[in-house]
């Protein structure tokens, strides 16, 4: 909170603030031997302050804070108080989908809305076979159920623990261990690890991802494990980099590179964020130099100073504060090979932080066949990070 917002509120705290028949609003002096008239549709006042700076005072933050303060007493007085969702829980699921037939019906639905459909040649018309819960084309003569060619497709597991999986990795806000669904869910590390990279697999964009066009806060960081000896930070040996991207009040992009060179550096940029972007924010690091032709761009000198107005980092240096905890408290380690997996997920979920239904959301993605993936999703799924490559953790079924 800036200083002028800090001065507005302890006005609206210590006065009574009017509107007039004519919209402006009459603001005391903080002092209180003196009133100023704000209209907050022209965001003017007639302080000293405004008039000689052209800023935003204390009285427009008064007015602004006052009117909002208002509206809401009105809403409470008419009980229109909007009623927010919550996210689904472990005993809902539990208990609404503690049958095969159950699981499959809530699948169904949320693979084909319309009706099957053949996942080989997409003919519509197909024969189900009730008593099995599958499907024959009436085309290719192929047979399917709902988790052919999906993450679930040639799995032992209970689909009760599948839909439980998926709940326990979308709602947590660091992730979930191999070890801890293993306990949760009573299966053994091999089945758990399995299950959880599946799921990781389902927590990518499907759809194609516009570049950041706002403020974008650029930033790296290492992850590894804990250095015995020689240099920490920035240029450790026998670490991983991430780069990230963050829009303010938007999405964020993470993904790893092999190194921090300009060109590596501005690859990853041009990959996330339009060259008409609103601003662009790094720290001292040189391999941002080249940048500053292309893009409008701040720097931040962290052996000075971490803030300077709206110049800084933090909201991406925020991202890295969730994986770190993620890695030391969570997986303890993510190896080279799976660190797409692991990226794809804590960029997923931060990006759908707001969406009640994750949930369902997470579980429509793993009904996504790889071959729509291949067809349609192959770009938005290297944008968030991940490599379309085939399945990684197959043959890690069920022992």
């Amino acid at each position: 909170m800036n200083e002028r917002r800090k001065r507005g509120l302890e006005i609206v705290q210590a006065h009574r603030i009017v509107q007039r028949p004519d919209g402006k609003w009459i603001v005391p002096s903080q002092s209180g031997n003196g009133f100023y008239a704000v209209d907050l549709e022209a965001q003017t006042c007639e302080c000293r302050d405004h008039l000689d700076n052209g800023a935003k005072c204390k009285h427009l933050h008064a007015a602004e804070i006052a009117r909002k303060l208002l509206q809401n007493d009105e809403i409470r007085r008419r009980g229109e108080i909007p009623v927010q969702p919550k996210p689904v829980s472990l005993i809902e699921l539990a208990e609404s989908y503690d049958t095969r037939d159950k699981c499959l019906d809530l699948l169904e639905s949320l693979r084909w809305p319309h009706g099957p459909i053949c996942p080989r040649c997409e003919c519509p018309k197909v024969y189900s076979i009730k008593a099995r819960r599958v499907h024959e084309c009436s085309a290719c003569k192929y047979h399917f159920s709902v988790t052919s060619g999906t993450i679930l497709h040639d799995s032992r597991m209970p689909l009760t623990k599948w839909i439980l999986g998926v709940a326990l990795i979308a709602n947590a806000r660091k992730g979930v261990s191999a070890c801890q669904l293993s306990r949760d869910l009573h299966l053994t590390y091999k089945s758990a690890w399995y299950l959880g990279h599946r799921i990781r697999r389902a927590m990518r964009e499907t759809a194609w991802l516009e570049k950041f066009t706002g403020v974008v806060e650029l930033d790296e960081t290492y992850v590894g494990g804990k250095a015995r000896g020689g240099k920490r930070g920035r240029g450790a040996a026998n670490k991983e980099i991430v780069f990230g991207a963050r829009e303010r009040g938007g999405k964020v992009r993470i993904t790893s590179i092999p190194d921090i060179t300009g060109k590596t550096i501005a690859k990853a940029v041009h990959k996330y964020v339009d060259t008409d972007a609103e601003m662009v924010m790094a720290d001292e690091l040189s391999s941002y130099n080249q940048l500053a032709a292309e893009f409008t761009m701040e720097r931040i000198q962290h052996s000075r100073e971490y803030v300077r107005g709206q110049v800084h980092t933090n909201g991406i240096e925020s991202i890295w504060a969730v994986l770190k905890r993620q890695v030391h408290g969570t997986h303890h380690k993510m190896s080279s090979q799976y660190l797409p997996l692991y990226l794809s997920e804590i960029s997923y979920r931060f990006n759908h932080r707001q969406d009640h239904e994750l949930f369902l959301r997470v579980l429509r993605n793993g009904l996504i066949t790889d071959r729509q993936v291949a067809d349609g999703g192959a770009a938005a799924e290297q944008a968030n990070g991940e490599e379309a490559t085939p399945d990684e953790s197959a043959g890690a079924g069920e022992p």
